[in-house]
Order: C-alpha cells, then sequence, then structure tokens
C-alpha cells in the first residue's frame, strides 16, 4: 500500500512511503510515513483497518501520540 494515506485518529497523518521488513522473515513490521517533510515510523500493530478502495489505512493513535512514541524512541 505505497502511496496510500494514513489517517491518525484525529485526521490525516500522510502517506505510506515505504514498508519496515523484519530481516529474516520479510514479515512487514511498520511503515515508513512521510509526513510534512519528515519520515515518521508507525508500528504495523497499531493500523485500525484499510480502506482498499480508496488507499486509506486507519490508525488507533493519534497524531500526537505517533510523535510522542517516537520521540522517547530517540
Amino acid at each position: 500500500m505505497i502511496g496510500a494515506v494514513l489517517e491518525a485518529a484525529d485526521g490525516r497523518i500522510g502517506e505510506v512511503a515505504d514498508l519496515v521488513l523484519e530481516e529474516e522473515t520479510c514479515a512487514v513490521t511498520g511503515l515508513l510515513v512521510e509526513s510534512e517533510g519528515q519520515a515518521l515510523l508507525v508500528p504495523l500493530a497499531a493500523v485500525a483497518r484499510v480502506d482498499w478502495p480508496s488507499r486509506r489505512m486507519y490508525v488507533r493513535m493519534t497524531r500526537e501520540e505517533i510523535l510522542r512514541s517516537l520521540q522517547a524512541k530517540l
């Protein structure tokens, strides 16, 4: 779903730019999202649903929660 719009609980985050894969099994573990000029890593477990026809993915987290989780990992 590269190019899909990623929607947080409180609005649009950005577009999926790439997938994060587990090295040994190639299982998808996360989404690399381009948002306002920065790359955000969103865990795949946060995805609540995918709307294939409209190319949108919805996550359970708010924009602030995503940004806060990224800051905690830095």
